[in-house]
């Protein structure tokens, strides 16, 4: 999928910026296939305000989006008629995607179709539509209407899984519905089910009464007849249970996103789900974990089955991480191998619609007894290795995680030191720069600082620029060691040997004959070990590196 307009707008592989032509492509995407004139787009961005020569900035506008999307295949953006339309595929935007899936879910029979097409319908929302656009003169019943759209699906998810059998995981998603929209009798009365069919019909009464009280107090009406009849059904035992009472274990295993997780819009563009596993790299301290988790949270409704979680660092076997994930689904062999434990796990998972997180994994071998043999699965796996063969035995696609960008670095500093940060621009800028684009160290700076309101920024700053010392500058007290440590642990132990001479030499002279004359190790030793850093992403594709922050291209 190229576009999105469900939640902050993005095109894949594309930077857009934040000026105007922003806001034309998300009109152009709302309408994706039929023309728009000028003076709607004039009206959209600036209202009743409209600057001198508005007609001519939109063509402005209108051109720089153009521009950016020449090299789209199939994509175009047309003059028509006094404006202007964008011919895309239909599926290539969210918006249209969103509605086709719910339409087939409309048209399904049985409650997995219905909850398979809504699953993945939902899943392709990241928050409010056109987030991030300003658009003055769009009326808030346009933006309003797509929530409604959204919520009308949830409910239809709801009651499908409802006939299943309620759930824990479904019960706190029907609360958290009702708590954003208390007036909708629909999702109250799902949730009065959903707490009945769990045994709680006390709780389901109060539900009842809140929903009562906020509509007579807020709106002057009673509940419906629909809602009335539920709560007298509660109330006198008659309300009769699903036809499948047997629970259904849901695994919901992904760690907590984080609140603030800044930046990386490409990246989770390009983190598209697919057949094969994903695998994202990148030296330690760039993120991949909470960039996996934060992509998982996204993506968590295209999966009802659940989601999975092994954290496979500090040499966890593939057997101890199948008993793992066997004992998440509910499963618990008190015998076998890795092979038959590894056969248990594809025979249990067949056919589900799983997200599997594989994080830290530190070698092929390790990961390949884990993988699923469904292809109605997602495996994610983040490693501070390439793992090239994951590519060949699975066809895993890979995403090498770099640093943040610099914008991004000071974002992230800013939501944390809040006016802290406003007051000295200079030194927050240098501070992101020091942290060389590494989100675990900008933030660890972030929070060293506030947990010292008297320093100022400068004083970290200082602190960092000396190059011996920027590891423990960033230390947190409770920490054990860096964040480099565990990483350099599980390095080979030449690899680990070689790392230790780096800063003996200057960056310039770095090389294989170099590190041979100063190792006193056969050239073959050094090469092995080069090699082993570069595939850790220590090192960029020479050996450049003088400590563990600098050179890692």
């Amino acid at each position: 999928m190229d576009f999105r307009v469900l939640g902050p707008v993005l095109v894949r592989d594309l930077v857009l910026g934040a000026g105007k032509h922003r806001a034309v492509l998300a009109v152009l995407l709302l309408e994706a296939n039929r023309a728009v004139r000028i003076e709607r787009l004039v009206d959209l961005l600036w209202a009743d305000q409209p600057p001198e020569r508005a007609r001519n900035l939109v063509s402005g506008y209108v051109s720089k989006v153009r521009k950016a999307l020449a090299d789209r295949t199939g994509v175009r953006l047309e003059t028509w008629r006094g404006g202007y339309r964008l011919v895309v595929p239909p599926d290539s935007v969210d918006l249209y995607r969103f509605r086709r899936l719910v339409q087939q879910a409309r048209q399904a029979t049985g409650d997995n179709a219905v909850i398979a097409a809504l699953s993945e319908a939902l899943a392709l929302w990241s928050g409010p539509a056109l987030a991030d656009v300003d658009l003055p003169g769009l009326a808030p019943s346009v933006t309003e209407a797509l929530e409604q759209e959204r919520v009308a699906a949830f409910e239809d998810l709801v009651d499908a899984r409802l006939r299943i059998g309620a759930d824990t995981d479904l019960l706190c998603r029907i609360r958290e519905a009702v708590d954003a929209h208390p007036f909708r009798e629909r999702l109250v009365g799902q949730l009065m089910t959903a707490l009945a069919q769990c045994g709680r019909p006390a709780e389901a009464l109060a539900a009842y009464r809140r929903c009562a009280d906020a509509l007579r107090d807020e709106l002057g009406v009673a509940p419906g007849t629909a809602l009335r009849a539920l709560e007298r059904a509660v109330r006198t035992d008659a309300f009769a249970p699903p036809a499948t009472t047997t629970p259904r274990l849901r695994p919901a295993q992904l760690p907590a996103d984080l609140a603030d997780f800044t930046g990386r819009d490409a990246e989770l563009a390009a983190l598209i789900p697919c057949e094969g596993p994903l695998l994202i790299t990148g030296m330690p301290g760039t993120g991949k974990t909470a960039l996996a988790v934060h992509w998982a949270h996204r993506m968590r409704e295209r999966f009802p089955d659940g989601q999975l979680h092994v954290d496979l660092r500090g040499a966890v076997t593939p057997r101890q991480a199948l008993l793992r994930l066997l004992d998440g689904l509910g499963v618990r062999p008190e015998q076998g191998d890795e092979r038959a434990l590894a056969a248990r796990f594809r025979s249990t998972v067949d056919g589900k619609r799983l997200l599997l997180l594989l994080d830290g994994a530190t070698s092929t071998a390790q990961v390949l007894p884990l993988l699923p043999g469904s292809p109605s699965c997602q495996v994610l796996i983040t490693s501070a290795r390439r793992l090239d063969g994951l590519a060949l035995r699975c066809g895993a696609k890979s995403l090498r995680l770099g640093g943040l960008r610099s914008a991004d670095s000071v974002a992230l500093l800013q939501s944390v030191l809040g006016e802290r940060a406003l007051r000295d621009p200079v030194s927050v800028r240098r501070l992101a720069t020091l942290c060389c684009g590494l989100p675990v160290a900008v933030r660890a700076a972030a929070v060293r600082l506030a947990a010292h309101p008297t320093w100022p920024v400068s004083h970290l700053v200082d602190l960092l620029a000396d190059e011996e010392r920027w590891a423990s500058s960033l230390a947190l007290p409770e920490d054990d060691a860096s964040f480099l440590a565990s990483a350099i642990q599980e390095l080979p132990d030449g690899a680990r040997s070689l790392l230790g001479f780096f800063g003996l030499l200057p960056r310039e002279e770095l090389g294989v004959s170099a590190l041979t004359t100063l190792t006193h190790r056969p050239q073959r030793w050094v090469e092995e070990a080069l090699a082993a850093l570069h595939d850790a992403h220590f090192l960029g594709p020479l050996a450049r590196a003088r400590g563990p922050h600098g050179g890692t291209g």
